[in-house]
This record gives structure tokens, sequence and C-alpha cells, in this order.
């Protein structure tokens, strides 16, 4: 047998090519998000397609999977190369299930239907989408047979997002979630005046877009190793080792679009910053899984940043940015707003106490699609339909409709669910980072966010994809992933917010 560390030599060797090849991928797709001039589109399908066939390539390569079997077989390995050989493994296999040509394939639909996506919003028409989209979700279909799954279709996608739940337990769970977050919902809307903003929270897109950037780099994002672009739909990638690219959504009229947009999405950069540079390509310097991921970006955006803690320190940041401007805004006005309750069709708008139901409906959609009881020409009357069921009104346009979000465009099928369990994770997290962390109100307060990384890179960062879902919840917070904590969390808010309003 060879030796152990000649072994891992060539599988490290390996991984950095395929992390190389990814990370091209990657900026590729950050710019036809961002900067791509319009009839760059199809030559960019190209470009990715072309790119996707030969990092698949890679991925199956069948020398990396000897090598790794042998090293699974090898006695001296030990127990961190062992894990990474079994993670490794396993996605080889998956991948092997699906051709090249298949790949590339699905890769260049993905990136036409974003292009259909883009001007069906523009055009509030959703013939251009339903057209890709329906070839899309034809080839996710085909992809859900080839991969294989024992009980839904859906289960086989799903797992390349979130590998420790299935279709079956989701059901379970948004049934049990949105039951306990209706009742909750009843209970504060009935003493909570929706429509009831006594102040103006406009801003300017040069004031909003300095002072986004002010703030990212407040609470820790490294402009030395990332940058913040303006897109349709913010999102987060990562380009190499030291190179996050995020983007925000910016709304003149109100400021919580790119304050809370911007939190969302530094969380999900400071995950990637926060991960083990010298691993990258590896599992260990990998993110556990996008529920994992979520559970980062929800942790700022809702534990943190809704919280009357940082709402106080954001007052001061607003005040110092502009003082003029914000100087008969208080911070509790700020808190009452950063958590106000509303009846928005648009899940980035929503309020945490729907905003569940808007996750809830997109995976019943997204499994009917998969399992063929729904056809794409009838997406749009049937989002409608659940929407009016929940929300009491249909959309007056189509961007705050079905083509609101662009993971469909995407063929992210099955990314919808980790937002609600990186939701329930991001609670658990921070009740258990609290118990921690005694001074943690006065911290915040203060604008000193480091304790939070440090803990976050100890607990969550150090151990990559080493850890899943369930194992990391457990290891970290001594209990399983529940939605109580939750739950608890938000009853707590929203009780403060209403003895203010009295």
């Amino acid at each position: 047998m060879e030796n152990h560390s000649r072994l891992w030599n060539k599988i490290e060797k390996k991984s950095r090519v395929i992390s190389h090849w990814q990370s091209i991928n990657a900026l590729l797709m950050w710019d036809q998000e961002t900067y791509i001039p319009l009839k760059g589109h199809p030559d960019r399908a190209e470009q990715l397609a072309l790119i996707s066939g030969h990092l698949h390539q890679h991925l199956t390569d069948n020398e990396l999977e000897e090598n790794l079997v042998a090293l699974e077989k090898h006695k001296d390995s030990s127990d961190l190369v062992q894990r990474q050989t079994e993670i490794w493994l396993k996605d080889i296999r998956r991948r092997k299930k699906l051709s090249q040509k298949f790949v590339k394939k699905l890769s260049k639909t993905s990136s036409l239907t974003l292009v259909a996506w883009e001007k069906s919003r523009t055009e509030n028409s959703g013939k251009a989408f339903n057209k890709k989209f329906s070839e899309l979700i034809e080839l996710k279909k085909e992809e859900a047979e080839l991969i294989g799954y024992t009980n839904q279709p859906y289960d086989a996608l799903l797992q390349e997002f979130e590998s420790d739940f299935s279709t079956e337990a989701l059901d379970h769970l948004f049934q049990n979630l949105s039951s306990k977050l209706s009742k909750l919902d009843q209970q504060i809307r009935a003493h909570y005046p929706i429509n009831s903003q006594e102040v103006s929270f406009g801003w300017t897109s040069d004031h909003q877009w300095k002072f986004s950037l002010n703030l990212i780099q407040k609470i820790g994002f490294d402009f030395d190793r990332g940058r913040q672009d303006i897109s349709t739909h913010p999102f987060t990638i990562r380009n190499g080792a030291h190179d996050v690219r995020m983007t925000t959504r910016i709304e003149e009229s109100h400021i919580g679009e790119m304050i809370w947009s911007c939190l969302h999405e530094t969380g999900h950069g400071l995950y990637e910053q926060g991960l083990n540079a010298n691993a990258f390509g590896l599992p260990l310097g990998e993110a556990a899984s996008l529920s994992v991921h979520e559970s980062q970006s929800r942790l700022w955006e809702n534990c943190i940043g809704r919280g009357p803690e940082f709402i106080y320190y954001l007052n001061k940041l607003l005040l110092e940015a502009d003082y003029e401007r914000w100087k008969a805004i208080s911070a509790t006005d700020l808190f009452i707003e950063a958590n106000r309750l509303n009846s928005s069709l648009v899940r980035t708008q929503s309020d945490e106490l729907r905003y569940h139901q808007h996750i809830a409906i997109r995976f019943a959609l997204e499994c009917q699609l998969i399992k063929g009881d729904l056809k794409v020409d009838h997406l749009e009357e049937a989002w409608n339909e659940n929407y009016f069921l929940l929300f009491k009104k249909y959309p007056e346009k189509l961007s705050e409709g079905y083509l609101q979000d662009v993971h469909w465009a995407h063929g992210s099928i099955g990314y919808f669910p980790t937002y609600s369990l990186g939701s329930m994770l991001s609670a658990q997290l921070f009740a258990q980072l609290k118990r921690q962390n005694p001074d943690w109100d006065q911290r915040i307060q203060s604008g000193d966010f480091q304790f939070i990384h440090a803990w976050l890179g100890k607990n969550v960062f150090s151990s990559g994809r080493l850890r899943s879902l369930r194992e990391l919840c457990h290891d970290i917070c001594g209990e399983a992933l529940s939605e109580e904590h939750l739950i608890s969390s938000l009853r707590e808010k929203y009780s403060n917010i209403l003895d203010l309003k009295a």
C-alpha cells in the first residue's frame, strides 16, 4: 500500500486544482449578476457550461477516487483525514451519477434561465421565464432520477443543500413551525397596529451606500479579503480563500432594505472569511451545509441585528453619519421599525413571524414541480392562490410574486428550506452564546463584536464540514435542533415592543 503521507499529498494537490476551477466559475457567476452587459449573457452561459463540464471532470476523477479509497483503508490515517476522506468519497460518488454532458447542459440552462428571469421581472410577464424554467425543471427532475432516492424525488435535490433532512421530515417541521408561529402571530397582531409608521426612514442612495460599507466594516467584514456591490437580489459568493464577494440592494424610500440585507449577507461573508483558509478546497475549509450558512446570516440579521442592543449601536452610527437627517429618530423608533409587523408578499421584506410561511409555500411548490404534480405554466396561479389563502391578497406585479426570488432561476431546488432550518439554529446558537457571555448586551451596544467572531470561530467555523447540522447543534448547544428557541425569542421580542407601544 502506498505511503499515507504521499497519498494525502496527492489528494491535497488535486483539491487545490479543483478549488481554483471552482473559484473561476464563482467569479464568472458573480460578474453575471453584477457587471456583465446585457448582450454578454449568451457568451457567459457557454463559458459557465464549459467550466462546469471541466470542473465535473476533475471532481469525478478516477485517480482521485482511487487515492481516497486507498487512504480510507490506511491504518495510519488520523481521524481528521478519515472524516474528510469519507465526506469527499460521498461527494464523488454522488457526482459520478451525472455525466459531464448533463452537467454542462444544466449549467447553460440555468444561466439562460437567469437572463429570462431578469427579462420577465422587467417586463412584468412570466412568458420568457416560464419557457426556460420549464426546461430547467425537466433537467432537475432528471437529476433527481440519476442521483436516486428512496421515497421522494425532492430528497435527491435537497441533499445538495442539507443532508440531515428528508422531504418527510421537512413536511413535519413546517407543519409544526407554521402552527406555532401562526398562533403567536395572531396573538401579537391582535394588539399591534400594522400600518403605524409615524416617521420617514428614507435616505438617498449615495448616503445609504457609504453607510453600508461603514456598517459591515464595523461588524468585522475584512475588505482586504472581499468587497460589496449592488445586485437585483443580494447574495454572497466565495471566489477563493481570500476573496469573498457580497452584494446588497438599496431602496431610497427606506433604509431597512439596505441595513438588514447587509447584515444578512455579512453573516454569510463572515462565515466564509472565518473558514480555515489553509484548508481551502478540503472539507475542513468548507461550510457545513447551506442550513448552517443560513444560521450565520439569520444570526446577524435577526438575532443580533434586530435586537435592541444592536439597534442602540446602529442609531449611534446613523447619527454620526448624518445627524440632521436622523436626530428626530430615537433608538426606540428604530427598534420598533426594525421589527415592524407587515403583510408584505415579499419574503425579504417579511416580518419574522410570517417569514417561514413564505418558505413553506416555496417548499410545497418545489415538491409539486419535481413530482410532476405542477407544471411551470401553472406556477404563477398556484403561487397566487397559496399567497391569497395565507395573506388574503394577490401580488400586484411579478417581482412581488413568483419572480421575487432568484433561487429558482439558478436551479437551486431544495435551497429554500435551509432558511427555516438556519433560523432555528441561529436562535439556539445565540441563546448559547449569551449564556457563555453574560456581558453580551453591553458589548454589542458599545460596538464590540470581536467576542462573537471568536465564539463562532471556535464553535462553528473551525470544524468546516466535519460536523453536520444536527451534530453541530448538539455539540454546541447540548440539545437537538428545535423550533422552541426561535418561538420563545420572537415572543419575548414582540412582547417588549408591545410594552414600548403601550
